[in-house]
């Protein structure tokens, strides 16, 4: 192979918006240069190791702040003065009063007094490797360091280093390359349940995310930065191979103008640092993301609100992204690790010089956000779910804001009049937050009352705990034996209840459930423990059906699933089971194969690309094709493995399939389970509802008419398929014509689609509730269908 080395810096590239097709790398330096192969990159255990030996130095000081399900620590090293070091209390506390105003107070003169808290924050992206050795090696640097200006500037600043925010991605992704040295490391992505740090910061429980948040809080950082590595714009698409800037694109609100300011300024400032060590760069000075090229027309680009840097950007933070590429024969590791250490001193030069612009314009923007009167609040009504509730707290809680609850108990009142009300509106208000806001999410029930109806909270200084604050009328302890509850947890409820034996549990028209558990009230009790499950009066409408057991559900696992974190995929859905407390196992092609589906009830293939499902990896793919190569052998359903699925939902079971993945799989595109099409396709936020033929209201007794549902596929069918669901039409917008949900009959069994994924974030509970009820249903029948599960072989 010849190397092309590296273009001219003049050169104007391609500049290709999102979704385009990015042309083939050529290479620069050899591939095997720019990464060490999986055994010869740090591992986990290996850093922990080196921050023992960084702990000596007396400007460092070495904790663990969370661990992550398979049990690795997620380290943060936190270096400053010697003297900071000792006093490090003190000056946390001092910082969060200088940094976050109070009601009545004022700007006041010297309030850039003491050091700045400085976050570096590596990705959640496993596969980015070169994060963790670079941040690693720049902590290294600022502990050892002799020059004087090192000590200078460490007076000035606590820096905050993440090495390593998802060890477990990150040791999935160097178990890819010891084998494929030159694979993307997809695996990698997010934690072990393929969940983002970042990317669902708002609303995550994730240990990882809940780790973050935490230290977020505890501080209140000044700056943020968030180092990436990118695989087709830089290097590709473009010659540049660095980019830095604000994380978001520039605000509408005015009082966000001097944060973006600054971040326009240190972006500046790093890429000059960049050039002057001869590295080209890919201008983004405006916070463009996505890689749409320099020309003008193109919409900027703001992140998901439940992104972290859409949070900074509420919080007054100022927020930086910088991006390198990691293409193989784009450039060496050396340089990658280089651009992140330029990076890094650049910014702790420009904060330290910058202290009082950074501090006055967060003050600034926080106080600007409690221009709201005395009065003006959210009402969270005490009667709704508990579940629901006190999910809503606790989330409101980590986020710091303010909470009162007057008298102890009752109603529960957020005032808007609080520094962090940006980000109360967005999880409280659906008209600023979408699908981000807990109403939309959850369900959750708030009140905005009118003027005259305000209740002032002034005085309410008691915080609402984190859990339910009083008990609906209707306990457990105070029914004979027979219970009939809904909400949040009602699934989980069911789930245990089924395991009992001699249990069986009703579920009514409204989405309530019936349950008679042997053993009495006690047992009951302990089945619920840990449950706050809404206890409903009487025994509920007639009808309803009975259901014997939990489904056994076997989840797809194989290729076009496993390495698709941001499209849904495997990993959601193994955390929908275990919140869910399902009973599922993994299955892969050759399971499915070898007869695996006859242990089963239910087939549930998830999001991902319905191609690859079928046939394997697609070496055509874009972070497979050379100078990539794909992590293993192409291995799909097509031929036998269809021929299984087909055999098993004829026999009785049900095929339910989700997204881009399970769900074009279905269509008569692919594998033609089902006689449908797919009618078009788009990212929005769509809301639908139960179809008009009334035949999908199981599937939405207990949650609400009307849903919210990002972005997915419309199916198009013929007579013969069931629609369960339709769009709801909202004025001034297009309605598709297609169905988000359908359903059919396949010999004595039923195939489902869900055309969005209901899993995709962990906090859309509401839309996860839908796949609980699908998964439910699969073996009973209305009016409309057939027998009942009971009658089932």
């Amino acid at each position: 192979m010849q190397y092309a080395g590296s273009p001219q810096s003049a050169s104007p590239g391609r500049r290709l918006a999102t979704g385009m097709d990015v042309p083939s790398a050529r290479l620069r330096v050899p591939r095997e240069s720019t990464q060490p192969p999986g055994d010869e990159l740090l591992s986990h255990s290996a850093l922990l190791s080196r921050l023992d030996e960084l702990g000596q130095s007396e400007r460092v000081q070495v904790s663990m702040i969370g661990t992550t399900h398979e049990g690795r620590a997620i380290p943060l090293i936190t270096i400053s003065h010697r003297d900071v070091i000792a006093d490090g209390e003190a000056v946390r506390r001092g910082h969060l009063a200088r940094a976050v105003p109070a009601p009545g107070d004022t700007l006041a003169d010297g309030c850039d007094d003491g050091p700045l808290p400085v976050l570096f924050l590596s990705s959640d992206h496993g596969f980015e490797a070169s994060q963790v050795s670079a941040l690693l090696e720049l902590s290294e640097y600022l502990a050892a360091a002799t020059d004087p200006w090192i000590d200078d500037l460490l007076r000035t600043l606590v820096v905050l280093v993440i090495p390593v925010a998802s060890p477990d991605g990150y040791e999935r992704s160097r178990a890819e390359w010891r084998t494929h040295p030159f694979s993307s490391g997809l695996s990698g992505g997010g934690n072990h349940y393929g969940v983002g740090v970042s990317g669902e910061y708002l609303h995550s429980d994730q240990p990882e995310t809940v780790a973050l948040r935490s230290l977020i809080s505890r501080w209140q950082p000044g700056v943020v930065w968030q180092p990436h590595e990118d695989v087709t714009g830089l290097g590709r698409a473009f010659p540049e191979v660095t980019t830095a800037g604000p994380a978001e694109a520039e605000s509408d609100d005015d009082s966000a103008a001097a944060i973006w300011s600054v971040e326009q300024r240190i972006g500046a400032a790093i890429a000059d640092a960049w050039r002057a060590r001869g590295y080209d760069v890919l201008p983004n000075h405006d916070g463009r993301h996505g890689w749409p090229g320099r020309g003008d027309g193109v919409e900027l680009h703001r992140s998901p609100r439940l992104r972290l840097s859409r949070v900074l950007s509420l919080l007054g933070v100022v927020s930086l992204v910088t991006a390198n590429c990691r293409t193989p024969g784009s450039q060496p590791w050396i340089d990658r690790n280089e651009q992140k250490h330029i990076a890094g001193r650049t910014i702790l030069e420009q904060a330290s010089g910058m202290r009082a612009d950074i501090l006055q314009a967060r003050r600034a923007f926080l106080r600007r956000a409690m221009e709201h009167e005395p009065e003006s609040c959210y009402v969270l009504p005490a009667a709704q779910d508990p579940a629901v509730l006190s999910r809503a707290v606790a989330l409101l809680n980590r986020t710091d804001i303010q909470v009162c609850l007057p008298g102890g108990q009752g109603d529960i009142f957020v005032p808007r009049r609080q520094p962090f009300s940006a980000l109360a509106d967005l999880l409280l208000s659906e008209a600023h937050g979408g699908d981000a806001s807990l109403v939309s999410a959850l369900g959750l029930k708030v009140v905005v009352p009118r003027a005259a109806e305000r209740r002032t909270t002034a005085g309410a200084s008691q915080s609402a705990p984190g859990g339910r604050p009083d008990q609906p009328p209707g306990t457990v302890e105070n029914r004979p034996g027979e219970v009939r509850f809904g909400g949040l947890h009602a699934v989980v409820a069911v789930n245990r209840l089924l395991r009992l034996p001699g249990t069986g549990v009703s579920w009514l028209p409204d989405g309530s459930f019936r349950v008679r558990a042997p053993g009495g009230e006690g047992r009951l009790a302990s089945v619920m423990r840990g449950l706050s499950p809404m206890y409903l009066d009487g025994a509920g409408p007639d009808g309803g059906f009975e259901l014997v057991r939990t489904p056994r559900i076997g989840v797809f696992s194989g290729q076009g699933v496993k390495d698709m974190p941001w499209a849904g995929g495997l990993g959601p859905a193994r955390w929908f089971m275990r919140v869910n407390e399902f009973d599922s196992v993994l299955v892969e092609p050759r399971d499915i194969a070898a007869g695996a589906l006859a242990a089963l009830d239910v087939l549930l293939v998830p999001a991902g690309d319905a191609r690859e499902i079928l046939r394997g990896w697609n070496d055509a793919d874009i972070l497979r094709r050379f100078p990539w190569e794909t992590p293993g052998e192409p291995e799909g359903l097509a031929g036998e493995g269809i021929s299984a699925i087909r055999r098993f939902v004829e026999g009785g079971g049900a095929f339910i399939g989700i997204g881009a993945g399970g769900g074009w799989l279905a269509t008569r595109d692919h594998a033609h389970l089902l006689d449908v099409g797919i009618a078009e396709v788009g990212d929005a936020q769509h809301r639908i509802g139960p179809a008009p033929e009334d035949v999908g209201d199981l599937l939405f007794a207990g949650i609400g008419p009307v849903v919210a549902a990002s972005g997915g596929t419309a199916f198009s069918h013929g007579p013969s398929v069931r629609r369960l669901a339709s769009y709801v039409p909202v004025p001034g917008e297009r309605t598709s014509g297609g169905a988000p949900i359908v359903e059919g009959d396949v010999g004595d069994g039923t195939v489902v689609l869900f055309g969005f994924d209901p899993t995709r974030t962990t906090m859309a509970l509401r839309t996860a509730r839908l796949l609980s009820h699908a998964l439910l249903r699969t073996g009973i029948r209305t009016a409309h269908y057939s027998h009942p599960r009971s009658e089932r072989p």
